[in-house]
């Protein structure tokens, strides 16, 4: 992790009682980029929880290993079967918003109140098209508030 963003994390403010959702096949490097990204934060972040989202249990658990983050009541892994490389056009998906993007099941675990937040690094096409489905989905619903409903 480069010098300036170590600095940062340590002057921030501690986030207690925040649980992070995040997108970690996204980003050029995905889950090994991603996963100690995430162990770093919650090494100073003590209050703080994530759930590590993505595609192939087996990969994200082989990072955890490597970042010594093990499954507890502040991490947990929350399976997603589709991943989107950063160079495919969104343009080309069928108009249809999909819950098996990363990027989908993340904002989902927002939306259903287990998670306070979103985080992705990945396909921000994917990203505002999953955003803008369920944006949808809640002015037809009339119900929205504080979270995507």
């Amino acid at each position: 992790m480069a010098a300036g963003i170590e600095q940062q994390l340590t002057e921030m403010r501690p986030l207690m009682g925040i649980t992070i959702a995040l997108d970690c096949m996204g980003g050029d490097h995905g889950a090994h980029v991603t996963v100690p990204a995430a162990a770093s934060f919650l090494a100073h972040n003590p209050e703080a929880s994530v759930v590590l989202v993505g595609a192939g249990k087996s990969s994200l658990r082989a990072e955890m290993k490597r970042a010594s983050l093990r499954p507890n009541l502040r991490v947990r892994v929350q399976h997603a079967s589709e991943v989107v490389a950063m160079d495919e056009a969104v343009s080309r998906w069928p108009c249809v918003a999909s819950a098996t993007r990363p990027c989908a099941v993340a904002i989902d675990l927002v939306k259903s109140g287990e998670a306070d937040a979103c985080v992705s690094a990945g396909n921000t096409g994917a990203l505002m098209a999953d955003l803008t489905f369920r944006a949808q989905d809640a002015a037809r619903s009339g119900a929205p508030g504080d979270r995507i409903r």
